[in-house]
């Protein structure tokens, strides 16, 4: 990740826009306090997640699979069957 370096801003920024930084920064701290306590919950919603994402990317392509079919391809690493077309 990009590590944003403060020194190269010249002149003023808003107060709205450093609350922003701010808040911004919070939310990252915190969030990797939660990822060490939880590291199974985290690992569950990535998973959740992924899953979810190829299933609608491949919905919008036309391509229906069942959840379990989509772990196996995209996780597990089996070939995926390519069906015959229809005329």
């Amino acid at each position: 990740m990009h590590r944003f370096g403060y020194s190269e801003i010249e002149g003023y920024i808003p107060s709205d826009i450093m609350e922003l930084m701010a808040a911004i920064d919070e939310v990252r701290h915190s969030d990797s306090i939660h990822r060490m306590e939880y590291p199974n919950d985290y690992l569950s919603m990535e998973s959740v997640s992924k899953l979810a994402s190829v299933k609608y990317t491949n919905a919008i392509g036309g391509i229906i699979a069942s959840d379990r079919r989509i772990l196996e391809i995209a996780f597990h690493g089996t070939a995926p069957v390519t069906a015959p077309r229809r005329r």
